[in-house]
């Protein structure tokens, strides 16, 4: 491989000037042949029009054998020459189309003078994506946290087509082992997209959760509907992905709303993938189908930590006064079905003990719990404080005494617990 240095000089000063175009002619002109630049996202840098389909170049791609810098693929049977160009994990690949065997050589030595402008070129796409992800994390926080304020302006500033009459959903997804690579995800969910001609996923990494800004939603036929995005589609993406990333994933969807309302999306579909997960369940979860769940996460959350605090907060100030575990045993009771021998057993308590706990729990929160509303009741305070606190939107803690110590000595309580 022969570079020479004059017309490799010349090239990077005709893509700094003028672009990446005048790269592709170069080859063109020199090979006398159609040729193709692409990236791994499938973007066509040159030409901008190709006769092939982005699902035949994908499929293409995707086929081939990895290749290096030093290597060029050749398919015979087609006559497509390949070689890829590398800069930090970013790939470009030059396709050529009808080459000869004996022609191989020669276009060697003039791909060999592009890879400098090419390498260069990548470096600056590099700059520009890093800094289109940070304008993306502060967009999806102005949606999020700000409560879309500012979403004329960003939208203006970064150029993202987001219609303020059409209605969008948020999605969030978590990976078992906690994989973040934003632009691997970008490209499978790509892959994706061209072999099932769903709209493309385009997600960032933002509060340890990929989030990702759903399109593709149907419009409501009344104001009681809440427009969704395709179940099924969602479902087959995460096998996709799943399969390719040998590792599962929990997905949690809000509900879809016009743009500036858009902050509640993520936040229902932050709810409904906590919810599963502290269940260890990686599954598809719509915040709309969590059952009555979804009734209790609609209300205004003092009302619903009040619930919470109400429901719970004697036993647990008692557990935390008496150092005892009257919490734990109602999630023991509640999860073997009020079983005495299962939740005994879980417990690694005696029946006898769980008969005493299981008295005192009655006596302390004046309750019968042969009641099935009063079982539901604790269940429910007990599911939904766990995903707050989770969420960070309830924190548990005690009111101290200042006197502390003294009030011990003349046997008054210390402390009193907030759920």
């Amino acid at each position: 491989m022969d570079i020479d240095t004059d017309i490799a000089v010349h090239l990077l000063e005709q893509l700094i000037g003028k672009g990446i175009s005048e790269v592709g002619k170069y080859i063109r002109e020199n090979v006398k042949r159609e040729v193709i630049i692409v990236d791994d996202r499938l973007f066509k840098h040159y030409p901008r029009k190709i006769p092939l389909s982005d699902k035949v170049l994908g499929q293409f791609l995707k086929e081939m054998p990895n290749i290096k810098e030093d290597q060029y693929y050749y398919c015979k049977n087609s006559r497509w020459l390949v070689f890829v160009v590398e800069n930090n994990g970013k790939k470009m690949w030059i396709l050529l189309k009808d080459i000869q065997t004996d022609q191989i050589v020669r276009i060697i030595d003039i791909i060999a003078n592009t890879r400098l402008a090419l390498k260069n070129y990548l470096r600056s796409e590099i700059r520009i994506e890093r800094k289109l992800q940070e304008e993306k994390r502060k967009f999806i926080e102005d949606l999020f946290v700000n409560k879309g304020n500012y979403i004329k302006f960003f939208r203006e500033k970064m150029g993202i087509q987001l219609d303020m009459e059409r209605f969008y959903a948020v999605m969030v997804v978590v990976f078992e082992n906690k994989f973040t690579n934003v632009a691997v995800l970008k490209q499978l969910s790509r892959e994706f997209a061209v072999l099932t001609g769903a709209s493309p996923i385009e997600p960032i990494f933002w509060k340890d959760m990929h989030v990702v800004i759903l399109t593709d939603v149907q419009q409501p036929r009344n104001e009681e509907e809440n427009p969704w995005p395709d179940e099924k589609c969602l479902e087959n993406w995460k096998g996709f992905v799943e399969k390719k990333l040998e590792t599962k994933a929990a997905i949690g969807i809000g509900n879809s709303y016009l743009l500036p309302d858009l902050y509640k999306s993520f936040n229902e579909a932050h709810i409904a993938i906590t919810f599963r997960l502290l269940e260890k369940k990686n599954v598809v979860q719509h915040f709309n189908n969590m059952g009555i769940f979804t009734e209790l996460f609609l209300h205004n959350r003092r009302n619903i930590c009040n619930f919470c605090r109400n429901t719970l907060d004697k036993l647990l100030e008692y557990d935390h006064d008496c150092d005892s575990d009257l919490q734990e045993t109602v999630r023991a009771l509640l999860s073997c079905n009020f079983n005495w021998k299962a939740t005994a057993e879980k417990l690694f308590v005696h029946v006898n003990t769980l008969r005493y706990r299981y008295d005192k729990i009655e006596q302390l929160l004046n309750i019968n719990l042969a009641d099935p509303d009063i079982r539901f009741n604790l269940y429910a305070a007990i599911r939904v404080g766990d995903v707050l606190k989770k969420l960070d939107l309830m924190q548990p803690a005690y009111i101290g005494n200042i006197n502390g110590h003294k009030a011990n000595k003349i046997g008054k309580k210390q402390s009193r617990t907030v759920f």
